[in-house]
């Protein structure tokens, strides 16, 4: 289970943003542990550094399709 909500500052594991793929608990974002980036070790969310994160926030618009394909 996710919280409602989790505070902004060093400690929020989903960095400066995140992004809703649209399954609910699903996002992309940010992390506070740089290290787990391309690891299994979330919730089956996508962690990306906090300047790409940021920059492709910027970038998309609500309601963008997003399509995951696993490919280790």
């Amino acid at each position: 289970d996710l919280p409602n909500a989790i505070p902004p500052g060093p400690e929020n594991p989903l960095g400066p943003c995140a992004i809703y793929i649209g399954k609910r608990g699903y996002l992309i974002h940010g992390t506070n542990q740089p290290e787990s980036i391309g690891k299994f070790a979330g919730s089956g969310c996508i962690r990306l550094n906090n300047e790409d994160v940021s920059e492709l926030f910027s970038q998309v618009k609500n309601g963008t399709p997003v399509k995951i394909i696993h490919q280790p």
